[in-house]
């Protein structure tokens, strides 16, 4: 799939009250001022924005509500899906009476390793990237150098934030291909220092009471890593306070 690149137009009029500025963005075509006031006058724009940007994807624009749907109670949109119809997030969809897609057994997950020290947003505070804890919480007291870092995505969101800097996660919200708690256990060995789950918009929604989270720092092949972050640590409608207070347990980190 290839989209053109979009970006910033200098010297461009505000779509809605007109006024020229400096920068304004191809794609949502209204300044900063106007954005930030609420106005009525720019639903037009932003719903429009998000319709081009959630289609070639072919994702719902809205939450569905079909009263006749079944009800999803994993996120906060509390989507009522009819037969054949996909959740907002797009990983969930009604057979056959019944609610399929991801599950506690079945993740729609991917994952790479890095080198450490890496890029992470947290390398600075992280024991991977520090040692800060040792011995506890790292294998050496400086950088763990010749470590590495297992990074682990979950694909598919239930928010819809039109400049995600992971957009491409919305290319693999369809993949037939399902991981099971027991494969992403496996991607643990002697050398992964720390594990990095990026959870899309709010965790555990995407791929809900996946217990791969769960079995990696308890069961991988007798580990117990203890640098875990989780990205976009966000609860609805119910947190999973043992996970998080696992996690803390373990020397790991929540960014928000």
């Amino acid at each position: 799939m290839v989209f053109s690149k979009a970006g910033a137009r200098k010297g461009k009029e505000c779509s809605t009250c007109g006024e020229e500025v400096e920068f304004i963005s191809q794609s949502l075509p209204v300044c900063l001022d106007c954005l930030r006031s609420g106005k009525e006058s720019i639903k037009l724009f932003t719903e429009e924005a998000h319709r081009r940007s959630r289609g070639p994807f072919q994702l719902a624009n809205i939450p569905p509500r079909n009263r006749s749907g079944i009800s999803c109670q994993i996120c906060v949109n509390q989507c009522h899906i009819s037969e054949g119809e996909w959740g907002y997030c797009g990983l969930r969809t009604q057979k056959e009476g019944a609610l399929q897609g991801v599950s506690s057994e079945n993740g729609n997950v991917s994952w790479y390793y890095d080198g450490l020290p890496t890029n992470c947003v947290a390398d600075w505070v992280c024991p991977g990237g520090t040692g800060a804890g040792y011995p506890q919480f790292a294998y050496t007291p400086d950088p763990e150098y010749g470590y590495k870092n297992l990074a682990v995505f979950y694909h598919g969101c239930s928010f819809d934030c039109l400049f995600c800097q992971n957009w491409t996660h919305r290319e693999r919200v369809r993949d037939k291909k399902r991981v099971t708690p027991e494969e992403l256990t496996q991607a643990v060995d002697d050398r992964t220092s720390c594990i990095c789950f990026f959870w899309r918009g709010s965790h555990p929604t995407t791929s809900p009471r996946h217990q791969g989270f769960s079995k990696v720092y308890r069961e991988g092949k007798g580990q117990d890593p203890s640098n875990l972050l989780g990205d976009k640590w966000i609860h609805e409608p119910r947190p999973f306070e043992s996970d998080g207070g696992s996690l803390c347990e373990l020397g790991g980190m929540h960014q928000i």
